[in-house]
Order: C-alpha cells, then structure tokens, then sequence
C-alpha cells in the first residue's frame, strides 16, 4: 500500500515532515527536503534526529519566531508552561528553590542594584556613598542604621529627580503626606508649638 503524498508548497520553509528547509535545503529538481530525499533513498525508514534548536515550531506547535526561543532550542511559552507545571507538582521544592535564589540574589546586592538604577538612576556604590556621607543616620530624625535595622529610603525631587538623602519610612512618608511642601511643614511645626 502506497502512502498519501502530502501536498507541499515549494515556497515554504518547512517541509511536510517538519524539516527546516533553509538549514537542511532542497532539492533543485524538484523543490522537495534534501533530509525526505535521503530518508527516501534508505532501504528501511530510520527516522532522523532533527536538532530542536533549529526548528521553527515546538512540539506543542507554538511559532519560536514569533513566541521567542530559549538557548536549549524550546520555545519561550514552553517553557513558561514547564516551569508553571513543575511548580504546581513540586510547591514544597519550588518554593526552597525561589528563596534560595532570591537569598543569592540579595547577597550580591543585584535585586537592590536594579531597583536603584530603574528608579532613581544611581548605582548601590553611589547608595553606600549618601549613607557614608549621612553617617548611617537618616537625614531628618538621626535614626542609626543599625537600630533601623532596615535600608533607608532614597528620598528625591519629584519634578527635578534630584536625591535630597536616603530617610527611614517614617521620615519619608511624612514628606510625602506634606506634599514636599514647605509651608505645609511650616504650619505643622506651628500647631505642635500652640499646645
């Protein structure tokens, strides 16, 4: 018995039988898969080993050309999907994974570095040189570090972005809450001073 010749477009990238026809290539007579020519040619069909990585389409058929592709050759939404479903099968390990690494991550100080430079636009060098400067106190109320026992906050111009000094939480909302006016301040420090 004959098998069914799958009709195949000679413009296309890949062939019926999934191989990317730009790395293996075609055969100028008659447009088909060098890769089918040579399995054709075999006595008995062995089935190849195509290399992932130069695949378009996963074996779940999302598009890594369009989705995105990982350096182990699967696609992005793959491998989005195998880690979501490790997760939800291993939550006890998943989660000791998760806080190991986010352990590792704030002992090098990387976490903190990123936040500081996507939203302040200074460095953790730049950071630990306000904080030297202030003497390891918040700039406002004078609280130590070591008695915060927490990183101060960095507290800026809103309009010009410039950093005034690093302050505890308390400082800082307090000049957040008085809109960083002055005259809002002002009339506070007055009512305390009436009682």
């Amino acid at each position: 018995m004959k098998k069914k010749q799958i009709p195949w477009n000679k413009n296309k990238q890949f062939c019926p039988h999934g191989h990317d026809t730009f790395v293996v290539g075609r055969n100028p007579a008659n447009g088909s898969c060098k890769e089918c020519d040579r399995i054709r040619g075999r006595k008995r069909y062995v089935p190849v080993k195509v290399d992932k990585r130069f695949t378009r389409f996963c074996p779940r058929g999302h598009d890594k050309d369009i989705v995105g592709r990982v350096s182990d050759g699967n696609c992005k939404e793959c491998k989005r999907i195998n880690t979501k479903t490790w997760r939800e099968q291993h939550p006890k390990k998943a989660k000791e994974v998760e806080r190991t690494n986010n352990a590792k991550r704030r002992e090098n100080g990387k976490i903190k570095n990123w936040y500081l430079q996507r939203t302040y636009e200074i460095t953790l060098e730049e950071y630990n040189d306000i904080l030297k400067k202030q003497n390891y106190r918040c700039a406002i109320c004078g609280i130590s570090l070591k008695k915060y026992k927490k990183s101060f906050h960095v507290d800026h111009n809103h309009e010009t972005n410039k950093i005034r000094g690093l302050l505890c939480y308390s400082c800082n909302t307090l000049l957040g809450y008085a809109k960083d006016d002055i005259r809002i301040l002002k009339k506070a420090i007055l009512f305390l001073m009436e009682e």
